[in-house]
């Protein structure tokens, strides 16, 4: 069978595809197709026409209210691979469907990415769109590759603003072990090494109901009189596990003075205790001054929280 996706190739995008009815077979122009397992017989067949052929631009998949999709993206040394897409709809299914569209191969030199599929049997292999069932917790296997070599690679993703709030989404590098919110990063970068590299991530969508690293109860008391006096006790609470938090005193402009504390912390309650000195040892002035405090969580969340406080010695 013929998989209803037409290809075609842009030098500065990579492949655009466009799917059935939509998109057309242009004169001159290199295509694409996808058949399917057995090596069929295909026969193309051209009727007379005097409609004008649509145009090769990328387009974006259809999804219902309440879905959403991402745009992927990979650059390297001016070649570009961006019409990569990942999402989720009531009416598309884990398993391959017609919203699923196989990923075309690679002309040199190249960079790509796009999503692995290994359980699919025949229809097994690398795809350039993968939208999966609209409920429950969903991972994706996308891999970045290219035959250029000792080249920074930066994998981008497009669209996060239209990905409900509900949804949490991460994307893991499964080289470093490095795991990030999507919502707070839009890239990541990787060098390739002398030959043709490929590297894989794992993004992850899943509930953020009551899934997100927060940062609460934080107060922040100047020190009264006899050991305490002329420092400040700095106290919050974490909701889930970080990875690294740190704490820092800004002056009134912003501007860092003092790192309090940069470490890991399992769930709780964090006290600290400023001696009123600045990151040289030196004693600052009475007077205002801001306590910066950011945690990262397991998920690569991160949480950030900023208060003015009166300092008095």
């Amino acid at each position: 069978y013929l998989l209803p996706n037409i290809y075609s190739f842009d030098s500065q995008n990579g492949y655009t595809f466009r799917t059935l009815p939509d998109g057309a077979l242009r004169a001159w122009t290199g295509h694409w197709l996808a058949v399917g397992p057995g090596k069929p017989d295909i026969a193309l067949v051209v009727p007379p026409s005097r409609t004008r052929a649509a145009e090769s631009r990328a387009v974006t998949p259809s999804v219902e209210k309440g879905g959403w999709f991402l745009r992927l993206e990979a650059t390297a040394r001016g070649i570009s691979d961006t019409q990569n897409f990942i999402g989720m709809s009531t009416r598309a299914s884990d398993a391959f469907d017609l919203r699923d569209v196989a990923k075309p191969p690679t002309m040199s030199p190249y960079v790509s990415v796009g999503v692995v599929n290994d359980s699919w049997g025949a229809l097994s292999g690398l795809y350039a769109q993968d939208i999966r069932g609209g409920t429950g917790t969903k991972s994706w296997t996308v891999v970045a590759s290219t035959d250029l070599p000792n080249t920074d690679v930066t994998v981008r993703w497009n669209g996060i603003a239209g990905v409900p709030k509900s949804v949490r989404l991460t994307i893991k590098d499964e080289t470093t072990g490095q795991t990030l919110d999507m919502r707070s990063r839009g890239s990541i970068t990787f060098k390739s090494s002398d030959e043709a590299t490929t590297r894989r991530f794992t993004i992850t969508a899943k509930s953020a109901v009551g899934d997100v690293l927060r940062i609460t109860n934080v107060s922040i008391r100047s020190g009264g009189t006899g050991r305490s006096e002329g420092t400040a006790l700095v106290g919050f609470t974490l909701s889930g596990d970080a990875v690294t938090y740190e704490v820092q005193v800004l002056n009134a402009a912003g501007a860092p003075i003092a790192t309090l504390a940069s470490r890991s912390a399992s769930a709780g309650d964090v006290r600290l205790v400023w001696t009123g000195a600045d990151g040289g040892g030196r004693k600052v002035p009475a007077g205002t001054y801001l306590i910066q405090i950011r945690a990262v969580g397991s998920e690569g969340d991160v949480a950030r929280v900023v208060r003015p406080f009166t300092f008095t010695r």
